[in-house]
């Protein structure tokens, strides 16, 4: 569990009167009410100015529902419950907190609580550590498609006046790939020995194999699986580098980097399947689950193929904290992965958006203009400066739409809408192949793949899809 606290964050003394505390949750500070009578435990998210729940935004909402789930896991477990009730107050105390009260078929059932029926009886230590034990280590997941639903609203939608898409036409909003990912980082334990030896030595621990650009999965009819138990992964080659990336429903998950040259025998062999993440991700080759810890592993271990000697020194570096550092034992400088921020963005000109081509893009393809954001830049001065660069348009507003991991080698698109103040175009042919203004209709034919000219927007796997796509259904709204 983390102690991770906003120091400015307190707990109202109200609610601290009567508990216990548990611990600390990566959000929310576990109370228990110390009465034995009642197992009766509050979460209290620890960030200053909450009152109600919609006072947390999409990714914290996501969070707190997984530390439910965690908590009411271990009340059970504990307690053998007949039910149990959940719900989020902060009324006549002024912070969000949730109760999950353990309920039994001998309650009084009338309307008012039961808390204070009978005189209370205060748990000893070892029933609290119990309730602490079972605490920590109940499962992080949750119902896998609410979670799953929930991260994807955090990625994309949460900022969205229109949870449902006013264009039937485009059908179903599909997923933002390399996103939503159901991985429990567990950062804390990538110094823990221990802990990393039992989670390896556990039949449930699962690897993918990355070798270079090129992902190795066990060959399906329709779908391939990319997870290889750990003695698999093991037979198929040379190994370099192994990262530990995380906690799936409590089994541990690892990313391991293979010698580039084994692509050409396993590609002979036909249990298995071998290509790039690209394909992966726009052929659906494998379940979208898998697609951003595979995202995690790629990236990590292209870090580690082009760092393994100290820039520092010029010495050979060495592996730490499960693949997440590298140490230089001549120098003493230690180096950490670094992610590259990159703006891209749709340039807005009321109903008409600016998209751009490359010539390295297939045929018809049109997307959003994008580029590096520069040291002591912000987002909004790059999304200005590149677009101004790339096609000479001047922009003001700006308005953040979504982020997304892009291991191509390891970047974070940070997606944006901007309004346009110029409209006549200058093309950098250094940069884009060509150009031009859009219209709303034109764009959701080819959002439809319906263009007549066969002109299309990048697939739904990418960011740029979707920042074309909320343009097309919510207009200039989008720039708040």
């Amino acid at each position: 569990m983390s102690t991770e606290t906003s120091p400015s964050w307190t707990l109202d003394p109200r609610l601290a009167g009567d508990t216990v505390a548990l611990g600390d949750l990566p959000l929310s500070r576990a109370l228990l009410m110390n009465d034995a009578n009642y197992p009766w435990l509050i979460l209290v998210p620890r960030r200053p100015h909450l009152v109600e729940l919609i006072d947390l935004d999409a990714a914290g909402q996501t969070m707190l529902m997984g530390e439910i789930a965690r908590a009411s896991r271990a009340l059970k477990a504990v307690t053998a419950c007949d039910k149990l009730n959940v719900a989020a107050l902060g009324n006549t105390v002024r912070q969000l907190h949730v109760h999950v009260v353990a309920r039994f078929a001998g309650d009084a059932a009338g309307p008012g609580p039961v808390w204070g029926a009978v005189p209370p009886r205060p748990y000893d230590a070892a029933a609290l550590a119990r309730l602490a034990g079972a605490l920590r280590t109940a499962s992080l997941s949750t119902d896998r498609s609410a979670l799953r639903h929930a991260r994807a609203r955090a990625t994309v939608g949460s900022r969205r006046s229109f949870p449902m898409s006013p264009r039937p036409d485009l059908g179903p909003k599909p997923r933002l790939g390399y996103t939503a990912s159901l991985i429990e980082r567990a950062s804390e334990r990538r110094n823990d020995e221990a802990f990393l030896a039992a989670l390896a030595a556990d039949p449930r621990a699962g690897a993918y194999a990355i070798a270079g650009e090129m992902v190795v999965l066990k060959a399906g009819a329709e779908r391939h699986d990319p997870l290889f138990r750990l003695d698999e992964v093991a037979a198929l080659g040379r190994q370099a580098e192994t990262v530990f990336l995380g906690l799936m429903d409590g089994a541990g998950r690892f990313g391991v980097g293979l010698d580039p040259s084994v692509v050409e025998t396993l590609k002979a062999q036909p249990q298995f399947f071998v290509t790039d993440l690209r394909s992966i991700a726009v052929q659906g080759l494998v379940d979208a689950d898998h697609l951003p810890p595979i995202a995690e592993a790629k990236a990590m271990l292209h870090w580690h193929a082009r760092h393994r000697f100290c820039a520092n020194c010029g010495a050979p570096s060495r592996v730490a904290e499960s693949g997440w550092r590298r140490d230089c034992p001549a120098c003493k400088t230690t180096h950490f992965p670094r992610t590259d921020p990159v703006v891209i963005m749709l340039a807005i000109d009321g109903e008409r958006c600016l998209l751009g081509r490359q010539s390295r893009f297939v045929a018809g393809m049109w997307s959003c203009l994008a580029g590096f954001v520069e040291p002591g830049e912000t987002i909004e001065e790059a999304v200005r400066r590149e677009t101004r660069e790339e096609a000479g348009i001047r922009c003001g507003r700006v308005r953040y739409f979504a982020t997304q991991p892009w291991p191509f080698p390891m970047s974070l698109m940070t997606g944006c809408h901007a309004e346009a103040l110029s409209t006549e175009i200058t093309v950098d042919r250094s940069e884009l192949e060509d150009a031009r203004w859009f219209d709303r209709e034109e764009v959701a034919l080819m959002l439809a793949r319906r263009h007549p000219a066969r002109l299309g927007t990048p697939p739904p796997v990418a960011i740029a899809y979707h920042i074309i796509r909320a343009w097309v259904e919510d207009g200039d709204r989008v720039l708040g």
